[in-house]
């Protein structure tokens, strides 16, 4: 959905509507970058909220501050403003769903992938230490997963950043499948069949579902109990 993309995390639609395409294009790169997994700094000059207007009219670049001390080296990406700006011209709705085009034929995703692959992606890895857990083989970091014994764990994992996020998506099966039969099953008297497959959602999904199904059933036992520790009046 629109409303999830990285753009709607950092404005809304009555602020994109206001901004000119210059400030629109920062807008998209200080997306790409919080989307890669960094962190909002208090220094950048989106603080506000608003690009101001002298970085249109009298600065040839905009600093952005995401960078942590020891600061990574040099990483570019060339962006034609005048011929990327007008592909923001659009609704933020459109503006979002073209982000994240299924096709890839979109000129705004491949703007997207431009910023996200190899500019924000490349300093991120660059900014964290070699001893870090996607530092290691992809196998070792899912036998490392696999040993968190709450799927909330897990979740909170795959939440952490757009690297271990695609992690966790690319292994779902071997991640979540065995967590949602388990969450399943504690719920004895769900009269729902178990999914024997995860066609058209993923098991994550699934399991999810299960956490909120297992939220309802322990509210509807704690309510039987009270009812059934309330005194009997006799009339």
């Amino acid at each position: 959905m629109a409303e999830m993309s990285p753009l709607h995390r950092v404005i809304d639609a009555a602020r994109w509507d206001k901004e000119r395409l210059l400030g629109r294009l920062i807008i998209l790169v200080h997306a790409a970058f919080l989307d890669a997994g960094f962190v909002f700094h208090a220094d950048s000059v989106l603080k506000s909220g608003r690009v101001p207007r002298r970085a249109g009219r009298t600065a040839s670049t905009l600093s952005l501050v995401f960078a942590q001390d020891p600061r990574p080296g040099t990483h570019w990406v060339c962006v034609d403003a005048r011929a990327a700006a007008p592909l923001l011209s659009g609704g933020l709705d459109d503006t979002a769903r073209a982000l994240t085009d299924d096709d890839g034929d979109s000129p705004v995703a491949a703007l997207w992938r431009e910023l996200t692959e190899k500019l924000c992606r490349s300093t991120l890895v660059a900014v964290c230490p070699g001893n870090t857990l996607l530092s290691l083989p992809v196998d070792v970091m899912l036998d490392i997963l696999a040993r968190l014994t709450d799927g909330v764990d897990l979740f909170r994992v795959a939440s952490t950043c757009a690297g271990l996020g695609r992690l966790v998506a690319d292994h779902d099966s071997e991640l979540w499948k065995h967590r949602y039969k388990a969450s399943f099953w504690r719920r004895w008297n769900d009269k729902s069949p178990m999914a024997d497959d995860a066609s058209g959602t993923t098991w994550m999904k699934l399991w999810c579902k299960e956490r909120r199904e297992d939220a309802k059933f322990a509210a509807s036992m704690r309510e039987y109990r009270r009812q059934k520790s309330k005194p009997t009046q006799i009339f």
